[in-house]
């Protein structure tokens, strides 16, 4: 059964605790007729510079791994999930830090290390994100195999995809 979702605007503010990190506020609301349960564990960030764009997956790599690089084990995490009510709206928080640290799975790494990129993210303008949702709690996708659990984690949840606009609010002390 598709599960969908709506994805309100974002917010972006200062994190409290004095460091450089943003908090990104993305609203989910669930306009269906039964409960939903969103993924609330971001798995991967990028940012783009030239257009402001901040790209969060709250989902599993839709590209399995052992595709890519030789993967000695899967060890497969059950998301945080959050419920949300019919015709009730949650909010996904994500901490974003001044630089991301990307691996380059396609590009050559030195030494004993994956390749990586150093980002580092100035204004948030967009967010892209990408979602996923079950009728059922994610916990149920658990299965004996780890590689049963992420397998069930790329195809059970209904994806969401959604660009949309950031505003940024200031703290309080900010503005005196």
């Amino acid at each position: 059964m598709a599960v969908d979702v709506a994805i309100g605007a974002a917010v972006v503010t200062d994190a409290r605790d004095a460091s450089d990190v943003r908090v990104v506020t993305i609203p989910v609301s669930n306009p269906g007729t039964e409960p939903v349960f969103v993924w609330a564990t971001p798995r991967a960030m990028l940012y783009d510079q030239a257009s402001h764009t901040l790209s969060v997956r709250f989902s599993e790599n839709p590209v399995p791994l052992d595709e890519v690089i030789e993967v000695i084990g899967a060890h497969p995490r059950i998301p945080n999930e959050v419920e949300v009510q019919p015709g009730q709206t949650a909010q996904l928080r994500l901490r974003v830090p001044p630089v991301l640290h990307v691996v380059d799975l396609d590009a050559a790494g030195s030494g004993l290390g994956l390749a990586t990129t150093h980002t580092e993210v100035g204004q948030i303008d967009r967010v892209a994100v990408s979602i996923a949702s079950l009728n059922r709690s994610f916990s149920g996708l658990a299965a004996d195999a780890p590689t049963e659990t992420l397998r069930a984690m790329r195809s059970a949840p209904t994806i969401v995809r959604a660009e949309v606009s950031a505003s940024r609010l200031t703290n309080r002390e900010d503005q005196q």
